[in-house]
């Protein structure tokens, strides 16, 4: 399928009617967009007055245990044309106290809990989400115990005197 839109039919894919304005189909845009998550695509350029993470969320939001998606929006991010007005942005929310969770800001990792991971421990944190807990099991409770049945000596025999 070719990428650039010449201003006439339909795209083979989805059927997708062109416009003037259009240049590539909302299918391809998309899978762009994946593959560009997944870093099997190099990261578009950005709009004018829009920066590289605009209409990318899933790239810039901390989940599962993969450092190197982590690592590519924050080196996006390091050269994005809006990261002063971005950093800005940021350093006004933590201000007034609001916290970020489990995204990247301004090419600043935050977790789950709204810490901030510095860039050279993102490999770390990357291996200590990854693992699991021990479940700590309460210890089983113990049977009551049962008082053994009393005994006569043999020597007494079995009947009363």
């Amino acid at each position: 399928m070719a990428r650039e839109h010449t201003g006439e039919g339909r795209c083979r894919r989805c059927g997708f009617v062109y416009a003037s304005q259009v240049r590539l189909c909302p299918t391809s845009r998309r899978i762009a967009a994946e593959l560009e998550t997944r870093g099997k695509a190099p990261v578009t350029q950005p709009h004018i007055g829009q920066g590289l993470c605009a209409g990318k969320g899933s790239g810039w939001t901390v989940t599962g245990t993969t450092a190197a998606a982590w690592k590519r929006a924050m080196a996006a991010c390091s050269v994005c044309p809006l990261l002063a007005q971005c950093e800005t942005q940021l350093e006004d929310r933590l201000a007034t106290g609001v916290k970020v969770r489990e995204q990247i800001m301004a090419g600043r990792l935050f977790t789950v809990t709204g810490r901030e991971i510095e860039a050279a421990g993102v490999d770390a944190f990357a291996v200590a989400r990854g693992r699991t807990k021990k479940k700590q099991k309460p210890p089983a409770p113990l049977p009551a115990p049962t008082p053994a049945p009393a005994r006569q000596p043999a020597h007494f025999g079995n009947g009363a005197a």
